[in-house]
């Protein structure tokens, strides 16, 4: 995966320099999700996690499990293939009522999630981000931070849909595919967001990078060497491009020193609320101007949108909220992801609404469709 992403990066530069022509190499679809999964059972089977091999047809369907192939989760072979395995030998899989209630559920909110969240927050985001053609110096700093904020949404429905998808149609089928996300924007540090965001990934950079690499057990320096390398690796994961590396770069760098700060000087700070808010303004802080490097499609864009982030001189200028799409298309996308915030957070909450699940179910289904007939029109 990481040769095709490197091809992709240098083929610009090769065509611009030397004027090759026929150096395109076409880049699989998915090809770093299924890689990951076939890099993590080679080296499990190399470490000798597994006491017997797996039959050939159970792991060629380990690796090609559909539902979650395109997008994730990724998935390790110690949750997919014991399912697998009880399949061969005739007692698996077995979709219960409540399974197929749950696969349904997953469903239909990961086709609203991407239907009609996603086309809602892009719109929104797509004057400033929708191409790269576009001057970030034109826009106003309150319109760039409200861009990158927008981005940050939108990419959460879009990536969360496909795992509601994946989860969904598992539990249709029988399988059970693990959680990817736990309401990421709730988060109260960035090292909290990737306990929340992409969980899959950020185990697997964890026991197959980080942890490799001497994890925690080392000396300090090196445990934020540790982190740097790790990100600047999922920087490339991501995309072998110069904002994607700035971006993994800049996580490992934050999450260094963050992880230094909270040690050395600021240990107590949970327990006090105003110190809480003042942590949780610096991580959103931090949050917002390292995303921005994650969206920019080349680094000089990403750097001209910084610097206007902080052009204050600007901020008597032109009204931001209408220099990007209607504002509530922000608002009400962002009211979509609190609320399946709050669902991933506080289920219990939500509990009472099972009783009324024959009817909701089906109404649901039906508003759904309706719903993404409208946006269809559109």
């Amino acid at each position: 995966g990481l040769i095709f992403g490197i091809s992709e990066w240098r083929e610009p530069h090769l065509r611009l320099a030397h004027r090759m022509e026929g150096t395109e190499i076409f880049l699989p679809l998915a090809i770093s999700f299924y890689t990951f999964q076939i890099m993590a059972y080679g080296i499990d089977i190399y470490r000798g996690t597994y006491a017997t091999r797996h039959r050939f047809r159970e792991v060629v369907l380990f690796k090609a499990f559909f539902p979650q192939l395109i997008a994730g989760p990724i998935m390790r072979s110690h949750e997919l293939l014991p399912q697998i395995k009880a399949l061969g030998e005739g007692h698996g899989p077995t979709a219960t009522r409540d399974w197929m209630h749950k696969g349904l559920w997953l469903v239909i909110i990961g086709l609203f999630k991407k239907v009609v969240l996603t086309a809602v927050l892009l719109s929104y985001v797509a004057p400033l981000f929708g191409s790269r053609e576009t001057n970030p110096a034109e826009f106003h700093p309150t319109a760039v931070w409200l861009g990158v904020f927008g981005c940050l949404l939108m990419l959460y429905t879009d990536f969360s849909a496909y795992t509601d998808l994946a989860r969904g149609f598992g539990f249709l089928l029988g399988f059970e595919i693990p959680v990817n996300f736990k309401a990421p924007f709730f988060m109260v540090s960035i090292s909290d967001y990737w306990r929340r965001w992409h969980l899959t990934f950020s185990r697997w950079i964890r026991d197959y990078v980080y942890i490799p690499l001497g994890g925690s057990r080392v000396a300090e320096w090196h445990v934020y060497m540790n982190y740097i390398i790790t990100f600047f690796l999922a920087g490339l994961w991501h995309g072998a491009s110069y904002p994607y590396v700035v971006w993994g770069t800049m996580v490992g760098i934050i999450l260094a020193l963050e992880n230094f700060s909270f040690k050395r000087w600021l240990p107590e700070w949970p327990q006090h609320w105003p110190l809480r808010i003042v942590r949780l303004l610096i991580t959103w802080f931090l949050f917002l101007t390292s995303s921005l490097f994650f969206f920019a499609p080349t680094l000089d864009w990403a750097l001209s949108a910084l610097g206007q982030m902080f052009h204050f001189a600007a901020l008597s200028g032109n009204d931001s909220l209408r220099q990007l799409g209607s504002i509530e298309g922000l608002v009400g996308g962002g009211l979509g992801v609190l609320l399946f915030h709050m669902l991933d957070e506080k289920p219990g909450w939500f509990v009472w609404l099972r009783r009324y699940e024959k009817w909701l179910l089906p109404l649901a289904a039906v508003v759904l469709v309706i719903v993404i007939s409208q946006f269809a029109g559109q």
